[in-house]
């Protein structure tokens, strides 16, 4: 099956697009297309994500940071999520003290298929919240 990886596109990534001859048009896309799916996101989190969780949007990049209810394990959620097919970045790899437990980070850029994306989050928050009632 196919994989819906809610991963970003790293500055690493910029130069060899501009080496390519990536134009004015990809990133007029890049940057408003980004923008809809960041609020898009934002309001699929709020929709389909346990209730107690916040989202914020760092500024700089095409990111949410996701706090999830403390009674959600992140690696037993991204175990999961990776079963059905969704990738995210787990909060603790951001952090040199494996803090970050109860978060994760999702990418609002680069998609071209905006409609997988919220199946995914809706399947990421029934899997957030099954978790969430067997911690209890």
């Amino acid at each position: 099956g196919k994989f819906v990886r809610l991963e970003p596109m790293t500055e690493a990534h910029i130069p060899a697009l501009a080496e390519i001859g990536v134009g004015q048009d990809f990133w007029h896309f890049m940057l408003y297309g980004d923008m809809k799916t960041e609020a898009d996101m934002r309001q699929w989190v709020r929709e389909y994500v346990p209730e107690g969780t916040r989202v914020t949007h760092p500024r700089g990049g095409f990111t949410l940071w996701v706090e999830l209810p403390n009674t959600v394990d992140v690696m037993e959620l991204h175990r999961r999520a990776l079963e059905q097919g969704i990738g995210f970045s787990p909060g603790m790899l951001f952090s040199p003290t494996w803090g970050y437990t109860h978060h994760i980070r999702l990418c609002c850029g680069g998609s071209t298929d905006w409609n997988r994306i919220e199946p995914a989050m809706a399947m990421l928050g029934q899997l957030a919240t099954a978790i969430m009632h067997a911690e209890r």
